[in-house]
C-alpha cells in the first residue's frame, strides 16, 4: 500500500512522495518529535485579548494549515489528560506553514504550528507561546534511506550528522 507523505525542509519547496511504509519500516530513524505549539504576536494578543483556555480559541481568528496532518480541528487535552480536539475558524486557510508563520508575524491571528519553525521567533519575543502545557506531538521527523547492506560513506556521514544536529536542536526541548 502506498501513502503520500509531505516532506518540508526550510528553504526547499515542499514535495509529495509516494512512500511504501512497509518497505521503509526498517530503514528510517526518528530524529526528533514534531511538536506543535499555539502562538501569536504580542500585538495580536493586545488588540484581541489573550485566550485563557484552549476553548477560548473559538472566539479568535485562527490561522489554519489545511493538509493531511493539520486542519481546523486542533488537538488539545482534557483535564484528565485525554486527547481531544477543538474546532477553530479563521480568515486564513492554507496548505503552507510558511504562510501561517508569516500571517502570525503580521499580527493576523493565532497559529498552531511546528515548534521548530517558530522557535527563533518565540525566543526573540516576536511570538508568544500560548498554553505550553497543551503542546502536542503530532508526528516525528525522520531520516529515510534505501535499505542496503552497505550504505555509502557519504550517506552514513549525513545520517550521523543529522542525528547529532537534531539531538542538540534548541527547539527540541532537551
Amino acid at each position: 500500500r502506498r501513502h503520500t507523505r509531505y516532506i518540508s525542509v526550510t528553504g526547499v519547496q515542499t514535495c509529495a512522495l509516494p512512500i511504501s511504509i512497509k518497505a521503509i519500516a526498517r530503514d528510517l530513524h526518528v530524529l526528533a518529535d514534531n511538536e506543535r505549539v499555539y502562538c501569536a504576536t504580542p500585538a495580536y494578543l493586545e488588540a484581541n485579548g489573550r485566550p485563557e483556555t484552549v476553548a477560548d480559541l473559538t472566539r479568535h481568528n485562527c490561522l489554519i494549515i489545511d493538509n493531511k496532518a493539520n486542519s481546523a480541528d486542533w488537538p488539545t487535552r482534557t483535564p484528565t489528560g485525554q486527547s481531544s480536539f477543538i474546532h477553530v475558524t479563521g480568515n486564513l486557510v492554507t496548505n503552507s506553514a510558511g504562510t501561517v508563520m508569516h500571517a502570525m508575524l503580521c499580527d493576523m491571528g493565532i497559529g498552531h504550528i511546528a515548534r521548530f519553525l517558530v522557535h527563533e521567533y518565540l525566543q526573540s519575543g516576536q511570538l508568544v507561546e500560548l498554553f505550553p502545557e497543551e503542546r502536542v506531538v503530532v508526528s516525528s521527523i525522520y531520516v529515510v534511506f534505501p535499505k542496503r547492506r552497505d550504505l555509502p560513506l557519504k550517506t552514513r556521514a549525513l545520517i550521523d550528522h543529522l542525528r547529532t544536529e537534531f539531538s542538540r536542536a534548541p527547539w527540541s526541548g532537551t
